[in-house]
């Protein structure tokens, strides 16, 4: 039974305002606290509830007027249970929970978060749930309230609980079962941390059972065996076991097994009375067959060894394991235990690199349950394959059998380019095509190889071949474009319609050795405006009409153009004929001379100078 402590008042003077309230007297507290202990023989009281409180105080405080009726109460193994207070104190708590001998407690929300109203102090005793409680009200209500005066309730009523489940019990006992299996909550309001337990009154229950009536532990294990019947070598499977306390104290054990048998979880338990937790054991075939081992279950409570058994099935090998390309089978032969059509179709096999899939195949063929024939496939390519074979076990769905080792060779000549004819090319005279020479040159379908010619990262020019003599030799044409300076010849197989594969690069080396285009003089060089000259005769070297015109001269002074004149002759490749300008002017002229390389584009072949007089009066 549990008692509860609370009074009510009456007078403007008790209430300071308005009444009723709720309120107390020391000495009415005191008398009720007596009266509860004169009755302790008449009624089988296990604690009382005291959800009141005043003051705050940041140690014990024993020199209270309820220190010796809460110790008379405990000495009858009867607990005064006290709310902490609300003023939110990080380290003082109310009287009488104050009190050393009271069991004093805080509040708690419903998410094990220190209630920010809750007092906490080093010594207080224990947290409890009580925040948005759902309480008894005034009139037979009920109502949603929080504080730590719903909190104490809680730990009153679970001593009640435990009191009659333990009815030899002390508070000391009872107090330190709540202590000791309480869930530890740490007031993150100050800087000290506080942390106390909060109530678990099942595991306290459980202690105290064992303290009063003593129980070994008792190890339980169902089920008695395990059958993971057939796995694939290289997949696995998993079962379960479930191991109880079916005595009392605390179990506690480990789970073992021996290879291709292992613990997944629960390898370890420390259970109390009744309860009990799953232990995964997974089959994991490394050979093909049968596999049966015990696992063991080592335990203060008992052993047991539950069998477990389980079936490989697989593939162990593919010949042949080694391919070269330039003499490929037709098959493959793949053996095995327990391969079968089961209903979708035979096995397929997915040829892999790391994660990347060259090509899958079924088989066409299955000899018993050991031998599947695959077709090879042109996909593969040089180096390591994984050979990963899977039943097909449903419209979408595989089980793998196994992964089988497979190496691609080729012995086949490796198309490439050894050389190009001519490698230095004089744009005075250049080839009409080169000769580049290499082996297993070939049409892969989409024309003959193209040629692209590039200094550093620019192209100059790309080329196909014209011709391919058998597979060793190219013809392409020369290009114009190609310009002084080094360059390098790369050579590509066109193995689609946009792609391409790089055959090699060649050195190229350009050079001109033709006349460099530039004008020596001018005549006159000295013009009278009184008797000019019909025209201007400008010598030179390498001059010539570029398909543009003739070379056109701009007559500067300084920055300013006087006049642009275009040549009317030109005689071999070293005289200019120019007509003269009237609008030459007195002056130093300067006549630039450019070679016209384009529609709008000009080339500078030198400056002449030239002076400007004028005689007449």
């Amino acid at each position: 039974m549990t008692s509860s402590v609370t009074a009510a008042a009456n007078s403007f003077i008790d209430c300071g305002g308005s009444p009723p309230c709720l309120g107390a007297f020391t000495s009415d507290i005191l008398a009720a606290l007596e009266r509860v202990y004169d009755l302790r023989t008449t009624y089988d009281f296990a604690s009382v509830n005291m959800s009141l409180g005043g003051g705050l105080f940041g140690a014990t405080c024993d020199d209270e007027p309820y220190k010796p009726f809460i110790d008379n109460l405990r000495a009858a193994g009867i607990a005064t249970v006290v709310a902490s207070g609300n003023d939110g104190a990080t380290a003082q708590l109310s009287a009488p929970a104050c009190v050393s001998s009271a069991v004093s407690v805080s509040a708690t929300t419903k998410d094990d978060q220190v209630a920010s109203y809750s007092n906490v102090a080093p010594f207080l005793s224990l947290f409890a749930p009580g925040d948005e409680i759902i309480s008894s009200y005034p009139d037979s209500q009920f109502a949603i309230a929080s504080g730590t005066s719903m909190a104490a309730p809680h730990v009153a009523g679970a001593w009640a609980i435990l009191k009659q489940a333990a009815p030899t019990a002390s508070v000391d006992e009872i107090l330190q079962a709540l202590t000791d299996t309480g869930v530890m909550i740490t007031d993150p309001r100050a800087g000290t941390g506080t942390a106390r337990p909060r109530i678990q009154v099942d595991l306290a229950l459980d202690a105290l059972l064992d303290v009063e009536n003593p129980t070994p532990p008792t190890l339980s294990v169902t089920p008695g065996s395990q059958d993971f019947g057939s796995v694939s070598l290289g997949s696995s499977a998993d079962k379960t076991f479930v191991v109880r306390n079916s005595g009392g104290g605390t179990l506690t054990g480990s789970v073992s097994a021996p290879a291709p048998f292992s613990i997944v979880s629960g390898g370890s338990f420390s259970l109390r009375r009744g309860a009990s937790q799953t232990v995964v054991v997974r089959f994991s075939p490394t050979a093909l067959g049968l596999s049966s081992a015990n696992v063991t279950f080592t335990s203060n409570g008992g052993d047991a060894s539950p069998r477990v058994t389980g079936i490989a099935r697989g593939v162990s090998a593919i010949i042949p394991n080694s391919v070269d390309l330039a003499s490929p089978p037709a098959n493959f032969t793949i053996t095995g235990e327990g391969i079968s059509d089961l209903g979708f179709g035979l096995p397929v096999v997915n040829f892999m690199r790391g994660s990347t899939m060259l090509v899958q195949v079924r088989a066409t063929a299955l000899t018993g349950t050991t031998t599947l024939t695959v077709p090879f496939s042109a996909a593969l390519t040089v180096g390591a394959v994984q050979a990963q074979v899977y039943m097909q076990t449903g419209g979408g769905s595989f089980s793998p059998l196994g992964t089988l080792a497979l190496t691609i060779t080729d012995t086949r000549p490796v198309p490439g380019v050894s050389a190009i004819s001519p490698n230095t090319v004089d744009l005075a005279s250049p080839p009409a095509s080169f000769t580049i020479t290499g082996t297993a040159l070939a049409n892969l379908g989409f024309g003959l190889p193209v040629v692209n010619f590039m200094r550093g990262s620019t192209l100059l020019a790309q080329v196909r071949a014209t011709a391919l003599t058998g597979t060793t030799t190219l013809t392409v044409p020369f290009s114009a474009a190609l310009t002084v300076g080094a360059v390098q010849a790369q050579v590509y197989s066109q193995t689609g319609g946009g792609s391409y594969s790089l055959l090699g690069t060649l050195a190229v080396t350009i050079t001109d050795t033709r006349p460099v285009a530039t004008v020596t003089a001018i005549s006159p060089d000295t013009v009278d405006l009184a008797s000019p000259p019909a025209n201007f005769t400008i010598t030179g070297t390498g001059l010539a009409n570029l398909g543009f015109g003739l070379p056109v001269v701009n007559f500067m002074r300084g920055s300013t153009l006087l006049v642009q004149v275009r040549a009317t002759a030109l005689t071999g490749t070293t005289t200019l004929t120019v007509p003269f300008s009237a609008a030459l002017t007195v002056g130093v002229v300067q006549a630039q001379v450019y070679s016209q390389t384009g529609s709008g584009s000009y080339s500078l072949m030198g400056a002449l100078p030239l002076t400007v007089t004028d005689t007449r009066p």
